[in-house]
């Protein structure tokens, strides 16, 4: 999903773990949710907004499946409304894939935060060492949530088990 937002900014929504993306329940539901499978209710019951980076709008869903738009009081709004609230501590997961079809391969983690970063391989060996560098720094901060590194579609790493 793409939004363009009025100031000129476009919201993209085409992965997980996004800092400017949130759910919300409305406090009418809030107990109901927390009833039985709250996963399943928390995906039925929930909506989405995202917050533009560049001027503080907010876009919500509305009961309909459209869009409205909230504009911030002030050009001094945060930005940042809709981040995690461990905020730089927030646990990332981290995500390393070689194709060895490209001869190509990209490393990611984090999104949002102070260590976060994406690179590109043309090497395998370089991505395994760069993973395991990253890997190695992350878990011992204790900001990582997940991992994995796949070559040509088969896991090598994964944490946790």
């Amino acid at each position: 999903m793409k939004i363009r937002c009025s100031c000129g900014e476009l919201i993209l929504d085409q992965t997980d773990f996004l800092p400017y993306k949130a759910r919300f329940v409305s406090d009418m539901d809030w107990d109901d949710v927390h009833e039985g499978d709250v996963q399943e209710r928390l995906r039925e019951w929930s909506r989405s907004m995202w917050q533009c980076t560049g001027c503080g709008r907010l876009y919500l869903n509305d009961h309909g499946g459209g869009l409205q738009c909230f504009v911030p009081e002030s050009a001094e709004a945060p930005v940042d409304l809709l981040r995690s609230v461990h905020r730089d501590r927030w646990k990332r997961p981290m995500v390393g894939n070689w194709q060895t079809d490209a001869e190509r391969g990209e490393l990611w983690w984090g999104f949002g935060v102070a260590d976060e970063g994406w690179e590109e391989f043309d090497r395998w060996d370089d991505l395994e060492r760069r993973y395991f560098e990253v890997f190695e720094r992350l878990r011992g901060k204790g900001l990582l949530r997940s991992a994995f590194l796949r070559c040509a579609g088969r896991i090598v790493h994964e944490w946790p088990r």
